[in-house]
């Protein structure tokens, strides 16, 4: 049988420039090289009480933790810098992925920009590693015409 699997090269990272889900060449985020993420986990709730014979659990709610991203810096990247500013100032927006399926199916969700650590070192080129912290649902969607 036929793999069914989707490669990356090609996904595209976008960074709304508001709560919104649009996808613009203005939103794009500039030389992704690769990302982690939703890092989707539930909690555990303990419900074990007296007559119990054993733990007992609950699952909790979805947490869809963070998207992290590893970018070759760009100073003049217009993304990169409202991406920065957005943390700054604690600002919601919209991300997405878009896959590179024969659908172009999109990974939408909603975040904060938690971290935007700088780094270099000899012989390599400035790089940013961008934690996005998700806040509510994640969807993954075909989008439409």
């Amino acid at each position: 049988m036929q793999s069914k699997a989707i490669g990356t090269q090609g996904t595209k990272l976008y960074w709304s420039d508001d709560e919104i889900k649009k996808i613009t060449e203005e939103c794009l985020i500039g030389e992704v090289k690769g990302w982690s993420g939703p890092s989707e986990s539930t909690s555990e709730i303990d419900v074990t009480h007296l007559n119990s014979d054993a733990k007992e659990y609950l699952i909790g709610l979805v947490d869809n933790g963070e998207l992290s991203l590893e970018v070759n810096f760009v100073v003049d990247d217009a993304v990169q810098i409202r991406m920065r500013k957005d943390m700054q100032d604690r600002v919601k927006r919209a991300w997405c992925i878009q896959l590179t399926d024969k659908d172009k199916h999109q990974i939408w969700g909603l975040g904060y920009v938690k971290s935007f650590p700088i780094t270099g070192s000899a012989n390599d080129a400035i790089r940013a590693t961008i934690a996005i912290r998700i806040t509510g649902k994640v969807t993954i969607e075909k989008p439409t015409p």
